[in-house]
C-alpha cells in the first residue's frame, strides 16, 4: 500500500489498489454520517428515523415495491402532499379512514374542499360511479347540508330494488318500480303514475299565457290513436266542452 491521506472525520476509501484516502463527501463525526452527493443502497437500510431536510429534497424509488411499516397498525405522519404517479392502476388499501383535504375524515373516504367548484370528476370513454352493497342491504346516496342528511336516494333491497327517494325523516316521497310504475306519496304504485295523499291529492299542469296565447293541456291517448284533449286557457274550451272538468 503506497500510503494514506485525509482529514478529521473523513471516511477512508480505496482510490486504487495501493492507496487509501479520506473522502470529503463521506464523513463521520462519531454520531452522524454525512453524505454529500448521491447515496445508493443495494440492500436494506434499517433506521429509527430518516430525515430529508432540504427544501427541494426527494427520495426516489426507481423500481420494485415500496413498503412503510410491517403491519396495518403502524402510524405514518406525512407533512405536505403525497402524489402517486404511474402509468398503471393505483390501489390503496388501509385499515382506517382516508381524508383528502381534511385531517379528520369521518368516513372510509372523506373529501373536503373549500373551493366553490370543488368536487369529484370521473372521465373517460365510459365513465361511471358504482355504489355496490353486500347483497343484503340498500346502496344509499345521502345528500347532506351542514352534516345533516336532507334527502337520500336508494335502491330498496327489501322491495325488489325499488328506486326510492326519501326526505330527512326517512319517508319515501318518490319511487320507481323495476316494472316502471311511478309512485308519488306511495311506495306501492298500482299504475304507471300513482299519486297518493292522505287528505287531498292534487296534480297541477300550468302553462304560461300571454293575452289569448298559451294554455295548459291534459291529453289522454290510446295506442289506437284515439285521444281526449282537455285544454284550459282564455279562448279555449276542453275539447269543445266546458273549460272545467269535474269527475
Amino acid at each position: 500500500m503506497d500510503g494514506t491521506s485525509g482529514t478529521d472525520n473523513e471516511i477512508a476509501i480505496f482510490t486504487d489498489s495501493n492507496s487509501i484516502e479520506g473522502d470529503s463527501n463521506l464523513t463521520w463525526d462519531g454520531s452522524t454520517m454525512t453524505v454529500t452527493g448521491d447515496f445508493r443502497v443495494g440492500g436494506t437500510v434499517t433506521a429509527q428515523e430518516f430525515h430529508a431536510e432540504f427544501v427541494s429534497s426527494s427520495i426516489i424509488y426507481e423500481s420494485g415495491s415500496t413498503k412503510f411499516g410491517n403491519s396495518y397498525d403502524d402510524y405514518h405522519d406525512f407533512t405536505g402532499s403525497i402524489r402517486v404517479d404511474s402509468t398503471a392502476d393505483s390501489h390503496f388499501v388501509g385499515g382506517g379512514f382516508v381524508g383528502i383535504g381534511t385531517a379528520s375524515p369521518i368516513e372510509d373516504l372523506h373529501i373536503e374542499t373549500s373551493a366553490t367548484a370543488g368536487g369529484i370528476t370521473v372521465s373517460g370513454s365510459n365513465p361511471h360511479v358504482a355504489i355496490d352493497d353486500d347483497g343484503a342491504s340498500d346502496p344509499v346516496l345521502l345528500l347532506k347540508h351542514g352534516g345533516t342528511a336532507s334527502w337520500s336516494i336508494r335502491s330498496d333491497f327489501s322491495r325488489t330494488n325499488l328506486f326510492d327517494i326519501r326526505n330527512a325523516s326517512g319517508d319515501s316521497k318518490f319511487v320507481i318500480e323495476q316494472a316502471g310504475d311511478v309512485g308519488i306519496g306511495t311506495t306501492n304504485p298500482a299504475y304507471e303514475l300513482d299519486i297518493y295523499n292522505a287528505t287531498n291529492a292534487t296534480a297541477r299542469i300550468r302553462g304560461l299565457q300571454t293575452g289569448t296565447s298559451g294554455y295548459a293541456d291534459l291529453i289522454l291517448e290510446s295506442n289506437a290513436g284515439l285521444s281526449q284533449i282537455f285544454k284550459v286557457g282564455t279562448g279555449y274550451t276542453s275539447n269543445g266542452g266546458p273549460s272545467s272538468l269535474n269527475i
